[in-house]
């Protein structure tokens, strides 16, 4: 299992992840398409609260799951994610 000081940190970052992520995306909504500056602002925005919480999802599992069980939670995590990303690629 991990130190308290890795489970103490990676919450918090987590919800700011989380926080950025929606928050961009609430202001990709609002932004007038005339806008290119802004819309890429914001699209840097979410896209970088989007990316970390595929580094910290892998890090939560590896701090609830046993090392002899860990593979196979692991193989289903990236099952989910190339699921998620091979339905949006059409």
């Amino acid at each position: 299992m991990t130190t308290c000081l890795a489970s103490s940190v990676r919450r918090p970052v987590l919800i700011a992840a989380l926080s950025l992520y929606i928050a961009a995306c609430i202001g990709l909504a609002l932004v007038p398409t005339s806008s290119f500056g802004g819309l890429m602002a914001l699209r840097l925005l979410q896209a970088t609260g989007g990316a970390c919480t595929y580094a910290l999802g892998a890090g939560v599992l590896g701090d609830i799951t046993e090392p002899h069980e860990r593979g196979s939670f692991f193989a289903w995590y990236q099952l989910g994610e190339s699921l998620l990303l091979s339905e949006n690629v059409r």
